[in-house]
């Protein structure tokens, strides 16, 4: 079954193996300085002694400074540690375009806003990792809550939201069968294989691809069965490449998923505001699941002000100038 045997068994075994052969506890501390640089330091605990290829940007070129050594509690672990000092944030954030250079990595936009007051400067910093889902065509929200989907990612039991889930899944990837089909059925002019008989077949054809497909060969039977005809050898590429675009979809989701995310930011002065779920100091955190990102971006934002002394001397000295003028003035007059 291409969303059953294939999609939601395998997968399960394999988002099992993933979780013990493949998870990542990755850390992101970044350090926003006074004058607009920035310190970054990424540190990964896995089984993994190499990074190369992780769908989540970890830093692997040599403008970082790594180190990888085996963990002292645990030596099936290493613990992989990248480091880097960043003139400004929109350099970290070329840095960090420059890996999102195929459609499988997961994007990262970071930026810094300034605000200058005479007694305060005023910083807001900005983090977001965007939503990796293809599966477009289909809402969640047809199928999940907004707070059964944060039940969801919570990591919370609940058979039920976790069949829901699938099922969603399972209709999201079949409809970038349906419309790749849909689509083609237009450009091979056949009259026994049209976009109105697939329209009308859709949900036969959607329970039959789960209950009995394993392979393209599978999916062509299943519709030489339900459009009543074997003319339909015209679908074969465009079922193959969807399906192989599908096994490498859920290649991305299950690894960045499997993985648990610690993201901390360090800002310069005093905290006034922020989204994080824990705040110590000056140093903001987020604790999430990979998870997220099957279903929406994950923006992390904090905002802080830093006394300006620079201004606050300026206005001290504008102001002993002043009143020594008026006291001038003021002894002019009395004279």
């Amino acid at each position: 079954m291409i969303f059953g045997k294939r999609s939601l068994v395998p997968v399960i075994l394999l988002a099992f193996s993933l979780l013990l052969l493949s998870c990542r506890e990755i850390t992101t501390v970044t350090t926003v300085n006074s004058d607009g640089s920035c310190d970054r330091i990424v540190k990964v605990k896995s089984k993994h002694k190499t990074h190369d290829d992780s769908y989540f940007p970890i830093p692997t070129d040599s403008t970082w400074t790594i180190t990888n050594t085996k963990n002292e509690q645990d030596t099936a672990f290493y613990n992989y540690t990248a480091s880097q000092t960043f003139r400004d944030v929109k350099s970290m954030q070329a840095t960090y375009a420059s890996y999102a250079d195929t459609d499988e990595a997961l994007r990262l936009t970071v930026e810094l806003k300034k605000r200058f007051g005479l007694f305060f400067r005023y910083y807001r910093y900005r983090e977001v990792y965007d939503r990796y889902s293809p599966y477009d065509k289909v809402p969640v929200e047809d199928f999940l809550t907004r707070d059964e989907l944060r039940i969801y990612l919570s990591d919370q039991d609940s058979a039920e939201i976790k069949d829901k889930v699938e099922e969603w899944r399972a209709r999201a990837m079949f409809e970038e069968l349906y419309q790749a089909l849909v689509t083609k059925s237009k450009s091979l002019e056949n009259p026994e294989v049209t976009p109105e008989k697939l329209q009308a077949n859709k949900d036969t054809l959607f329970h039959s691809v789960i209950e009995n497909a394993d392979s393209t060969a599978d999916v062509l039977f299943e519709l030489t069965k339900i459009l009543q005809t074997y003319d339909v050898t015209g679908l074969r590429d465009t079922i193959d490449t969807v399906l192989k675009r599908i096994d490498r979809d859920l290649d991305v989701i299950l690894q960045v998923g499997a993985n648990d995310y610690t993201n901390k930011v360090v800002m310069p002065g005093l905290l006034l505001d922020t989204n994080a779920d824990a705040v110590e100091g000056n140093m903001a955190t987020w604790d999430f699941s990979g998870k997220v990102f099957e279903f929406r971006e994950k923006e992390m934002w904090v905002q802080s002000r830093l006394i300006n002394w620079w201004g606050i001397s300026f206005s001290g000295l504008l102001l002993l100038i002043l009143l020594g003028a008026l006291i001038v003035v003021a002894r002019h007059r009395t004279s």
